[in-house]
């Protein structure tokens, strides 16, 4: 029996060292890991496409591959477009929100004599105007220009793998249900955040909101991260809706009509879609949520989800393992 024990703890102390060096080298290996596991999931949600072209309209297997190719690259294309597009809007923004900023804080100082406050504002308008715009967008800059070279490898990575497809290789169960619920997640994952960032665009455009359509775009990608990426997407229009409107009633109108859009799709329309696909009990979900968020950045939170699933189905196949992943779906039986 103690022997039974001993090698039980030593299988564990083993199991528990492998993780931590495999998040060591999940973190160093980052700048080539992460782009081909993003390809992966978007290889996932094309391929089947491609296969029911290939079946359903009896198109050649080269065609397919070249139509799936294409919407893979004005995919990417239409998103790195987009964000560029908002960072020059941003770019030209940044200093007249600065000089707003400036200003209302010499108009605070008026607001307060009535309160029998007075203090000098100079000091603090002077730090405002030596705030670094130019250093943040050049930041800005220099991270878009690395979002386009992911771009790139992930499409080249995505290509690869569509080329590479083997019709005539059964694939195991374990691989099937991995990449239906990837497809399934990633597809009602576009769908549903395409919906909310519409929603969220027409009442930022009604209240002509300024930089509406940078909101609008973050909205869409911030939808991809579970649970956070919804306040996130709330309050990033905050500083912008106070240096236009104030705290008057377009501020909370905005607020109060985007956090509602966000309530509703987010808790009661997506879970109607997404069902019980992932099977990830909600705390796990924001642990791993955590855990790739530290080992990856914000890219690793968008892969969070989907991640998680595929670790909960390759634990579940492993006897030593298979606790973890019933503590992963919440099945504490």
């Amino acid at each position: 029996m103690n022997s039974l024990s001993d090698n039980k703890v030593a299988s564990y102390s083993l199991l528990i060292l492998a993780a931590v060096a495999v998040t060591q080298a999940l973190m160093f290996t980052k700048p080539i890991l992460m782009p081909f596991v993003f390809s992966i999931f978007l290889y996932s949600a094309f391929s089947p496409m491609t296969k029911k072209l290939k079946t359903k309209l009896k198109i050649p297997n080269w065609l397919a591959i070249v139509i799936g190719g294409l919407l893979i690259v004005l995919t990417l294309s239409l998103i790195v477009f987009l964000l560029g597009y908002s960072l020059t809007t941003f770019a030209q923004s940044a200093n007249d929100y600065k000089e707003r900023l400036v200003n209302i804080v010499g108009e605070l100082r008026s607001v307060s004599l009535n309160f029998g406050i007075d203090f000098n504002p100079s000091n603090l308008q002077s730090e405002l105007k030596k705030l670094p715009i130019f250093d943040w967008v050049r930041n800005l800059t220099g991270g878009f220009f690395a979002l386009i070279g992911n771009a790139v490898l992930i499409t080249i990575f995505t290509l690869l793998m569509l080329l590479g497809e083997n019709e005539s290789k059964n694939k195991s169960g374990v691989m099937v249900d991995i990449q239906d619920k990837v497809f399934k997640y990633v597809t009602t994952k576009f769908l549903v955040s395409i919906a909310t960032a519409v929603l969220v665009g027409i009442i930022l455009f009604l209240f002509n909101v300024d930089l509406a359509f940078m909101f609008v775009l973050l909205t869409f990608l911030l939808n991809f991260i579970p649970s956070v990426g919804s306040i996130i997407a709330v309050l990033l229009p905050v500083p912008v809706l106070l240096l236009q409107f104030g705290v008057g009633i377009n501020f909370w109108l905005v607020i109060i009509l985007t956090g509602i859009i966000q309530i509703v799709i987010g808790n009661i329309i997506e879970p109607k879609f997404m069902g019980e696909s992932m099977n990830l009990h909600p705390i796990a979900i924001m642990l791993f949520l955590m855990f790739w968020g530290i080992v990856w950045g914000v890219p690793g939170m968008f892969l969070a989800v989907p991640i998680s699933a595929i670790l909960r189905i390759v634990f579940s196949k492993i006897e030593m393992t298979r606790p973890l992943s019933e503590l992963m779906s919440g099945d504490l039986k």
